[in-house]
């Protein structure tokens, strides 16, 4: 088997006439491209091979064989050949000595032109090369050949990979090369990629990369590169993937159509691309580094991804982070996340990169947008384009990962059916105002059928699982919730709907204008508590609404300030929860939960929600918002055995009535025997025991001044003294130029001041 070389980059037109050179024995090299090493680049020389061997040097030309229309006449062919034998040979005679003639031919098909050329050139059908050049006496010893190969420049270290003859190079990068090669069991031209590990490489980092062209051997998809075989060495793996005839790169498709490709065959090369990705997806398998270098296009204008090497499953180690960023260094295609290092693996980080490459595809150019406010729209640079895709490339290249469509497959759906603004074809987006929660992300909407305003809550589930699963745990999330449209009390968020749109699921609530209370402790200056009337008034409202949802069976499990808006007027809502029946038994994960506000027997797991346990968080909630801080150390709550006793809360400030802390920490007792076992007992004890009232208008006038937005409360002291210096200066200031202006004599009175 013939030793196929290269020299520099090469651009394979047809293996097919190199395939009967296979058939030459291993003492032989085939150098494709050979005076390339002496700086000479043209079309016709670029279809030269060189044969070196023990029965000589041969100048062979395959400009007939690719070029079929025979453009060039066979005589100024042949004149080419002789003048390149002669060029290879001076430069050879320049470090050797003793060279024979090169023998030199035309390659033709087998019954084509017979004979010679000229008296140095002839022809040679294909079928018939392996036999011509074998034919002679021994000429070149072995060292010859070597030295030979040095000289040209021509070094691979292997001239097969295990069943793999390698033809030649196809493209090179930073760490890695790419060959046409032949499978030589089952004589088909499939790609060599030749991937480097960096010097000092562990174990792991080796396992690592070989893992991940497993994974893309997992995929079968007629959009995907079936990679078909892995050959790990010492310090480099070899990855064998299929042969694509006259596929080229997506940056390359691009260079050949500058400016912008018309809108179907973007959207259809995007189409293909969301294709590959949800087959990759539905197997957990997250590419990570989509370029259009990592793309190709084939003859057929059809889209086929590949590299895998940065892929990523659930669970699996890959490229460790240090790698990872390199790979992804000032790449414009990836997730910001790369760049601060805080990224978290599942689909959004490959819909970040569809969005930006369609961007590309549709406009030429890569969006700049590091202000999103400021980015520029497609439909700005390509007049007529609909402006539906705005939109959806907007939403797919958000910074906020929680933003964007969470799976590939909504964003082909959605670039399927030209998605508008609305959600479930019924409610618009108003403006750009997001409140983000751990789970959540709560929307501004308009009701268009209603014209009411209403709060979208999307609810943010793992994306890294199949579309399918997705689906069925959004349903089996929302049917819960669709119970809550039947509750109905003046201090409970009214439920209006639940659906599921573009692989999320919403809840859509009525918009309760106000802030929680969590943004309403932080406002507070110098972390101060709210004061005791403040909290009766709150609990009161609150203890109402719950005793009305655990008389319609239900528990409420999530009480934390995060939970209740309180709007200027001084009216408490509680928000959304996932019902939980008393009558349920089964573990804790069904219900949301914030550790910090859980009663002690649902830490330790010895009991089920229930009205005792929301009176728990009811009680810490009112301490929080009286002290500013927890009444138990979390860490001691946890730790806390069975049958200990259990330690007592942290004790309140003076300024707290004796009578509300009390209430608050009977509430809050360690031991459920000791806690108020109903809200009505606790609303109870809060409205009639507790000396805390204070005069209507005194209330109002505390609660309008903590509500109502004040630039004094939100000015730092510092601003405000440095401020009132400015002016008093400045006065000092004009007072100086009045007396100056009105009696010279009082100047060095003035400046006698102006020292002290």
């Amino acid at each position: 088997m013939a030793e196929l070389r290269t020299i520099q980059k090469a651009e394979v037109k047809d293996f097919v006439g190199i395939r009967y050179l296979l058939a030459l024995s291993d003492q032989y090299a085939v150098i494709p491209y050979p005076l390339r090493s002496l700086g000479l680049q043209n079309t016709d020389q670029d279809l030269f091979m060189l044969v070196i061997g023990p029965t000589g040097i041969f100048l062979l030309s395959y400009h007939l064989i690719y070029k079929r229309e025979q453009s060039q006449h066979y005589l100024t062919l042949a004149y080419d050949i002789e003048r390149s034998a002669d060029m290879l040979e001076h430069y050879l005679l320049r470090y050797l000595s003793g060279l024979p003639m090169i023998r030199q031919a035309i390659v033709v098909h087998d019954g084509n032109i017979q004979g010679q050329a000229t008296e140095r050139v002839g022809f040679v059908g294909w079928s018939k090369l392996r036999a011509w050049v074998e034919e002679g006496p021994v000429i070149l010893e072995p060292a010859t050949t070597r030295k030979m190969l040095q000289v040209l420049k021509a070094e691979l270290l292997y001239q097969r990979v295990f069943r793999y003859q390698i033809l030649c190079e196809i493209d090179r990068s930073p760490g890695q090369l790419r060959y046409l090669a032949m499978d030589t069991v089952e004589d088909r031209p499939v790609v060599l990629k030749e991937v480097f590990l960096p010097q000092g490489a562990s174990h792991e980092d080796s396992h690592a990369l070989i893992r991940g062209a497993k994974l893309a051997r997992e995929l079968q998809h007629e959009n995907i590169v079936q990679v078909e075989n892995i050959v790990p060495r010492e310090d480099r793996v070899y990855i064998v993937s299929e042969w694509c005839e006259g596929a080229i790169s997506l940056r390359q498709y691009l260079d050949e159509h500058p400016g912008t490709l018309p809108l179907t065959t973007a959207i259809q090369l995007i189409k293909d691309l969301c294709q590959a990705l949800m087959a990759a997806h539905a197997k957990g398998i997250i590419h990570r580094n989509l370029t259009p270098d990592n793309l190709l296009v084939t003859p057929e204008h059809r889209l086929k991804v590949f590299n895998f090497d940065a892929a990523k499953k659930e669970g699996m180690h890959t490229l460790q982070s240090t790698a990872l960023k390199k790979l992804t260094e000032e790449n414009p295609y990836a997730d910001p996340d790369y760049a601060i290092g805080t990224h978290q693996v599942d689909q959004r980080v490959d819909v970040y990169s569809v969005g930006v490459i369609f961007y590309e595809l549709l406009t030429g150019n890569k969006p700049t947008h590091y202000d999103e406010l400021l980015w520029e729209p497609p439909s700005k640079l390509i007049p007529g384009l609909p402006t539906y895709m705005d939109r959806l490339i907007a939403r797919a290249i958000k910074f906020d990962k929680d933003q964007r469509y969470s799976t590939i497959h909504a964003f082909y759906s959605a670039l399927e059916k030209g998605t508008s603004d609305l959600i479930g074809s019924r409610y618009e987006l108003l403006g750009n105002e997001v409140h983000k929660a751990p789970n959540s992300l709560i929307f501004k909407a308009r009701d268009t059928q209603t014209g009411q305003m209403v709060a979208l809550k999307k609810l943010l589930v793992p994306p890294t699982t199949d579309y399918q699963t997705r689906l069925q745990t959004l349903q089996m999330t929302l049917d819960p919730l669709k119970e809550l449209k039947y509750l109905q009390h003046n201090a409970l968020v009214r439920v209006i709907d639940t659906l599921i749109e573009d692989d999320d699921g919403y809840v859509v609530m009525e918009w309760v204008e106000g802030r929680n209370l969590r943004e309403h402790l932080k406002a507070l200056p110098n972390h101060d508590g709210l004061l005791p009337e403040e909290i009766r008034h709150i609990g009161l409202q609150l203890s109402d609404v719950l005793h009305y949802i655990h008389q319609e069976g239900y528990v409420h499990g999530d009480i934390k300030p995060e939970n209740v808006m309180l709007s200027q007027d001084w009216k408490v809502t509680l928000l959304d929860f996932v019902p939980w029946s008393k009558h349920e038994t089964g573990t804790l994960q069904k219900i949301p939960k914030t550790t910090r506000y859980m009663a002690p027997e649902l830490l330790e797991g010895s009991h089920v929600p229930d009205e005792q346990t929301d009176l728990f968080a009811l009680g810490v909630l009112m301490y929080e918002l009286l002290t500013h801080r927890f009444p138990y150390d979390y860490a001691q709550l946890r730790s806390q055995g069975k049958g200990e006793s259990g330690p007592r809360p942290l004790p309140l400030d003076e300024k707290v009535p004796e009578d509300l802390a009390q209430v608050v920490f009977k509430a809050l007792a360690f031991e459920r025997a000791g806690r108020y076992n109903s809200f009505e007992s606790f609303q109870v004890d809060l409205e009639n025991k507790c000396d805390v009232s204070e005069p209507p208008a005194r209330l109002e006038a505390a609660i309008q001044s903590r509500l109502k937005p004040s630039n004094h409360d939100d000015i730092p002291r510092l601003v405000w003294v440095s401020a009132g210096l400015a002016v008093l200066l400045m006065g000092i200031y004009l007072f100086q130029e009045i007396q100056q202006w009105v009696n010279p004599s009082d100047i060095p009175v003035l400046k006698e001041i102006q020292y002290e």
